[in-house]
């Protein structure tokens, strides 16, 4: 049975593969072959795949450069180091997050309103990971297709929704994903077809607690980044943390790769190996004597890419990619409650972020304690506490994209833009893709990395 699983695995994986990486142009709403309807058994595992290989390539790599987790060293990362970016580098990634993963979710939820109370768990976890999706593609680009998207030909140039419109999308599918699942929980018999094992949900394996919790911690994610329009969110964040949120590290929503359909930090390495594992949060950590530093970066010749690369953690065929961990969950909880006026609360939740970040790294009991006890004390001004809880949070969630709203929201950590760049600043958005310029009238012009500012970027 565990081998028939990988094999699942692994073909879900590389058709996922195959289908993007060769792709020069597909519309959001392209439907070339008309195909039969797909059952979301079928679309799930593979439309979990594909959203991990898109976290964990383009998006991952280009905001780790942004970020200083990695340095751009040749070729084509060494422009990227500089910010010397364009349209055409943003296709793919755009094609991946909208004509795959989004599309692909939203046929699952098509499928299941088409089968009333057959597949409601489906539907639900579908409407979550689109939540996931359609909020990270809007962290990065801002104005993104929505109401309008996903129509085939009924609508191949489907209108901008604005970033506010998204967000309100994004809670409405989380809420209406929570409702579900515990409408599910509750109703024997409703569902005909209910996510079974790993061969069908590589997150969680159809446990739908685990999938509740995912929702509640995205909501509290999205109400933090909201926190500069309305101070309230701090609030809300927390709100959602209490109904829910996950309950360790174990929770963690993570898709984890084969050998045969590898880690896309492994493909990247095995096949281009044009980046550098160094930069300012690697340099911080050795000088703070992080134990965690020889867990990312193998110093010791002791991993299988050998020294100077990333550790088996991060960079192995079977390593995970993350969507999202208690870690993250530890310091939104501290940051929110900071800014909340709980200071004992703040201080209590940022000691277990950086607890929780040195065991998911499997780093020695005593080395961990000893870490917590020079850099887990708080104290000074609220700006000196948020500057500690994010950048140990930016530590934590390494080579994740979560850290670039961290920085763009709150201005930590301080980093220092490449005195080489071609613009001055540290981009702070991706710029609309070549294909949609070009063949959707709708699609915003004139973006670039420096403006205009996101909708919650104030």
């Amino acid at each position: 049975m565990k081998t028939n699983k990988i094999f699942i695995l692994g073909m879900a994986v590389m058709l996922m593969i195959a289908a993007t990486s060769c792709k020069k142009y597909l519309d959001v709403n392209q439907n070339e072959d008309l195909p039969s309807v797909v059952p979301p058994k079928v679309l799930l595992p593979s439309t979990e795949a594909s959203l991990a290989y898109s976290m964990g390539g383009d998006a991952s790599r280009y905001i780790s450069t942004f970020m200083q987790y990695v340095t751009g060293a040749s070729r084509q990362f060494y422009s990227y180091n500089k910010y010397s970016m364009n349209e055409e580098d943003f296709n793919n990634l755009w094609n991946n997050m909208f004509a795959d993963n989004l599309h692909d979710m939203n046929s699952i939820i098509v499928f299941a309103k088409d089968h009333p109370g057959q597949y409601t768990a489906y539907d639900a976890v579908a409407k979550i990971l689109s939540a996931y999706s359609l909020s990270q593609s809007s962290d990065w680009w801002g104005n993104v297709p929505f109401s309008e998207a996903f129509k085939g030909f009924d609508n191949l140039k489907p209108k901008f929704d604005s970033q506010e419109d998204i967000y309100n999308s994004c809670f409405k599918l989380l809420n209406e994903a929570i409702d579900s699942i515990d409408y599910e929980v509750n109703t024997a018999g409703d569902d005909l077809e209910l996510p079974g094992d790993f061969a069908e949900d590589f997150i969680y394996g159809g446990d739908l607690d685990l999938w509740t919790s995912f929702a509640f911690g995205i909501k509290a994610r999205l109400h933090l980044h909201l926190s500069l329009r309305d101070n309230a969110n701090y609030q809300n964040a927390l709100d959602d943390l209490a109904a829910g949120g996950l309950t360790g590290n174990s929770d963690d929503a993570q898709f984890i790769f084969t050998e045969a359909a590898s880690n896309p930090w492994a493909q990247y390495i095995e096949n281009r190996d044009d980046i550098a594992y160094a930069g300012f949060c690697l340099d911080n950590m050795a000088a703070n004597g992080d134990p965690r530093s020889a867990t990312y970066i193998d110093t010791a010749n002791a991993n299988w890419w050998g020294a100077g690369y990333l550790t088996d953690f991060f960079g192995y065929y079977t390593a995970a990619i993350p969507y999202f961990t208690f870690t993250e969950q530890k310091f939104i909880e501290a940051e929110c409650k900071l800014m909340t006026g709980d200071n004992t609360g703040a201080q209590t939740a940022y000691t277990e972020g950086i607890q929780a970040s040195m065991d998911r790294m499997s780093v020695d009991a005593t080395e961990a304690a000893a870490y917590i006890t020079v850099h887990g004390i708080g104290g000074g001004t609220q700006q000196d506490m948020l500057a500690k809880i994010i950048y140990e949070k930016y530590v934590g969630t390494y080579l994740q994209t979560e850290s670039w709203t961290d920085w763009r929201r709150t201005g930590y950590p301080a980093l220092t833009p490449n005195p080489e760049g071609v613009i001055s600043s540290i981009p702070v958005r991706f710029v609309y893709p070549t294909n949609e310029n070009v063949y959707n009238p709708n699609c915003p012009q004139g973006s670039t990395l420096l403006s205009p500012a996101l909708w919650w970027d104030m």
